[in-house]
Formats: structure tokens, sequence, C-alpha cells
């Protein structure tokens, strides 16, 4: 018997069953003069499986990145939507509040040097 090997797959991000993303909408708001970092931001969260994911700017500057979950999200959500966050925007801090619109609030601060 001849051994036959496999082809190596790139590993793609795997939510926990938990985390139910597709029960989820995301609102990122781009909290800095640069344009573009939320359509990055949502380049990024999309294969996650997100209900819905919208941008747009917010009314003011914000000097960090601040992620708002409403209590409807669950601590694997949290820590998946925090990892990715952090590949682009490392210094972040995080929230929880009432519901709102959304179940996941973005604030994208001053993008990092």
């Amino acid at each position: 018997p001849r051994a036959t090997a496999s082809p190596l797959t790139t590993p793609t991000p795997v939510a926990s069953p938990s985390a139910n993303f597709s029960q989820l909408s995301v609102m990122i708001f781009t909290g800095s003069a640069t344009s573009g970092p939320a359509g990055q931001l949502q380049e990024l969260l999309t294969p996650l499986g997100f209900a819905s994911i919208q941008t747009t700017n917010a009314s003011s500057v914000a000097s960090q990145t601040l992620i708002v979950f409403s209590p409807a999200v669950t601590t694997a959500a949290r820590t998946v939507i925090i990892d990715q966050v952090k590949q682009i925007y490392p210094d972040l801090s995080s929230q929880e509040n009432s519901p709102t619109q959304y179940d996941v609030i973005i604030t994208l601060g001053q993008t990092p040097s």
C-alpha cells in the first residue's frame, strides 16, 4: 500500500458554538480622521458570520478604540471579537451596556502608529 499526502489547508476562524455570531449585529464607527479602518475591520469580522455589520463615521474623534457589548453577547463571542479587533487596534477597552439597536458597537480610535 502507498501512503498519500493530504493537502494542507489554511485554518479559518472557528467560533465557539456558544458565540452565536449569526444572531448578532455590529456597528463600527470610525472615530479618527483616517478613512478606511472601519472597512478593514468589517473585512476581518465578516467571515465570522454576523447577522449584519454596518460602518459609519463617529460624530467626534476618539482617542482609544472602545467596544461596547450588549448583555446578549456571550463571553465566547466577546473574546473572539476582541481578538479580531486587536489585530488592528491592540490598545482597546471594552464594556457592557444596555441593549441598543446593535449587539456590538465598536468605535475605532486613532490608528496605531
